[in-house]
């Protein structure tokens, strides 16, 4: 619905017609099964059947479900998850939407980069991925040193360990590889012994009988164009807009530099204006790039030095330039703080019909965080809490018992945000926020952005409000009365806007 200023209202202007819509929207699983099925079981729109398939609740309008990216790498369920959310798709596959995050890009990386043909090479001249060279950052050779050091072998000199990756089997130098991978740019430090759970729960056996060698070809067989997770990623696409209740979904988020762009262009060429035309060419990019990963024969391509050098490696975290793609980029800063939503980006959203923007992939505490547009035009939710409980002593669980189920049912020219969240210390709280005409018409505070970087983010029992202060992994809530906050933000209205 496109809106526009009149005398200081807001006058709608229909692009569709609008019709009642129902949608699941959830997203940064990361292989977490159980809050997954809690937020299923909770849900008005999508339920377990009798079987323990997914499916849609009988009788809902309209019903959509939308996972938003980053299933994988961080708890023994992600295979379990992709069965379930591929049989979902292909029996609903208009409603069932399931997104790219930067896990799912990444993972065609071991397709490419495992291949035998040039695994010798890759570890003793390998370089790092682009994004990490301006860091302090280990190479595959750093790796094949503690695998000799460990086998009491000299590594004085580059002879010395070209002569013992030459020595060892395909497999071992494989391993190598895989591991300084997982550990060094893909953010799964503990992926390999998740791995090796699921394989022992999967054969009935102790985890002690699952060698290295099982998990490596299983995760090889799994991450080919024909393996589960191969499978998956040809399902997914990488943004979503279900334009009769004016919603835009998307696993990152949407930036000043990002908007309307495209992989193939230039910082200097004009944005694409229309939003639909822009995410279906984006949509049409990603899947002819998925496509030829899927046709591509490894035994033929030219040995690269460079990993992850392929468009769908490098779209999702720079997109022409020195900026991230709308996979990688958030509704937070660079350094994980929650800033003001630029006026760009809501001017274009707002000129397109969206309202709406479901996103993840910066953690956002043990409740979703709703992020409003000044004039409250366009309501932001980042919906990933895979880090609720950022002070874990168990590194293997960083959400605890929290989790979420969040809705979206739009009726003609309403909307209404719910959200039915367990949060960190096992209390139950249900929010919503109620859009008319394209305009946020609640008197809640809850998603207003305080002085310092501070957000509203639910209201608890006995009328607190609680808001969120975040910076990288470090989170600090703090307990606000509604007349706190409503003199807090007659403080902000002067405060110039910024966004990193």
């Amino acid at each position: 619905m496109y809106l526009k200023a009149l005398n200081g209202l807001f006058a709608p202007i229909a692009r569709v017609k609008k019709y009642r819509t129902n949608v699941h929207y959830i997203t940064d699983t990361e292989g977490h099964y159980p809050s997954f099925s809690s937020s299923i079981k909770k849900s008005t729109v999508v339920r377990f059947d009798s079987t323990g398939k997914l499916d849609f609740h009988p009788g809902v309008r309209d019903p959509y479900f939308i996972f938003g990216g980053d299933l994988t790498d961080r708890g023994v369920g992600d295979l379990k998850l992709a069965r379930m959310l591929l049989d979902f798709k292909y029996r609903y596959s208009d409603r069932v939407i399931l997104l790219v995050g930067n896990r799912e890009s990444s993972k065609t990386r071991f397709f490419v980069e495992l291949n035998p043909k040039y695994i010798r090479e890759r570890l003793i001249k390998g370089s790092a991925p682009f994004w990490l060279l301006s860091a302090p950052h280990q190479l595959p050779i750093d790796y094949v040193k503690k695998h000799m050091e460990a086998n009491h072998k000299s590594t004085d000199t580059l002879e010395d360990i070209e002569h013992y990756v030459n020595c060892l089997d395909i497999e071992e130098c494989q391993l190598i590889y895989l591991k300084w991978m997982l550990e060094q740019n893909l953010g799964c430090p503990n992926t390999f012994y998740y791995h090796q759970q699921h394989l022992a729960t999967e054969k009935g056996c102790s985890i002690t009988d699952i060698s290295d060698y099982m998990v490596l070809r299983s995760i090889l067989e799994q991450n080919s164009p024909k393996g589960l997770i191969g499978e998956y990623i040809q399902q997914t696409q990488l943004a979503a807009i279900i334009p009769q209740a004016g919603i835009f979904a998307v696993h990152g988020g949407l930036t000043e530099e990002n908007i309307g762009r495209l992989p193939s262009m230039q910082p200097s060429d004009p944005i694409i204006e229309d939003m639909h035309s822009w995410i279906d060419q984006f949509n049409i990019w990603y899947k002819t790039e998925v496509t030829r990963w899927a046709d591509l024969n490894v035994e033929n391509m030219l040995l690269d030095l460079r990993p992850a050098r392929s468009p769908l490696d490098t779209f999702s975290i720079r997109v022409p330039s020195e900026y991230r793609s709308i996979v990688a980029a958030s509704m937070l800063d660079s350094q994980r703080r929650f800033v003001p939503v630029p006026g760009l980006v809501s001017d274009y959203l707002y000129r397109n019909g969206i309202q709406l923007v479901l996103s993840g992939h910066q953690p956002c505490g043990d409740h979703p965080a709703l992020l409003r547009s000044e004039d409250d035009r366009v309501v932001f939710i980042n919906g990933d809490t895979s880090y609720a409980n950022s002070r874990a002593n168990n590194i293997h669980d960083t959400r605890g018992p929290s989790f979420h189920t969040l809705q979206i049912h739009a009726n003609e020219d309403h909307l209404n945000i719910n959200i039915d969240a367990s949060l960190l210390t096992g209390k139950e709280i249900k929010n919503s926020l109620d859009m008319s005409n394209g305009v946020v018409v609640d008197e809640t505070p809850i998603g207003k952005l305080l002085p310092g970087n501070e957000l509203v983010q639910c209201l608890l029992d006995g009328g607190y409000y609680r808001t969120i202060i975040q910076e990288g992994f470090k989170v600090e809530y703090k307990f606000r009365t509604k007349e706190e906050i409503e003199l807090l933000l007659s403080k902000n209205l002067n405060s110039p806007c910024s966004h990193v």
